[in-house]
């Protein structure tokens, strides 16, 4: 456990892979990637450079991770891309921008409770201008359009487990053995000269 939480980083992990002749998202499968990168959230203007140093045109890029809700309601979500994109939410589709085109909006909501989701966000560029801004707004947010990730923690890698449900540990038996050998029944005298 201790492991898993040290690797536990907030943010998105980036994945990238090249492929060539895209007209819509690909599903990209257990393909190994040929970059991996970590985003605290996304925020890419239309240029045409590519991800992180890579080429500029014939890709995909994947992000997962978790998504913490603190205020359970109603949320919409906001992929604007250049050329197609999606957003999934536990696997269910919540928007969907694919195809060829240029820097577009296209929203989706859910009514969601309090606690962590894995998400998913694709996209791939043809060619030409590239980019993709992911942002919501909920109860979490004030009700503003805002980044998703551009609020402290509210993506990660992993799980978060919600307040109140984790129990108190027991005390260790030589913590426990030394609380037993303080403790002695009747008074406790002192002698001072």
């Amino acid at each position: 456990r201790r492991r898993a939480r040290r690797n536990c980083r907030a943010g998105l992990k980036g994945e990238l892979f090249y492929r060539g002749g895209m007209r819509s998202l690909p599903h990209m499968g257990n393909r190994r990637p040929n970059k991996v990168s970590y985003d605290r959230y996304i925020n890419i203007r239309s240029s045409g450079r590519g991800w992180k140093g890579g080429r500029g045109d014939h890709f995909v890029v994947r992000w997962t991770g978790q998504l913490h809700i603190n205020r359970g309601g109603r949320y919409t979500f906001c992929l604007v891309s250049d050329d197609g994109s999606k957003m999934y939410l536990n696997g269910g589709l919540v928007v969907n921008n694919d195809g060829l085109h240029g820097m577009r909006n296209r929203c989706g909501a859910r009514n969601l409770r309090r606690g962590s989701y894995r998400v998913k966000v694709a996209v791939f560029e043809h060619g030409g201008g590239f980019g993709c801004i992911w942002r919501y707004r909920g109860a979490d947010t004030r009700n503003r359009m805002i980044l998703v990730g551009q609020n402290g923690r509210s993506i990660s890698q992993c799980r978060r487990k919600p307040r109140g449900s984790q129990r108190r540990r027991a005390p260790r038996r030589s913590q426990r053995r030394r609380a037993r050998r303080n403790c002695r029944a009747g008074l406790k005298g002192e002698l001072f000269y």
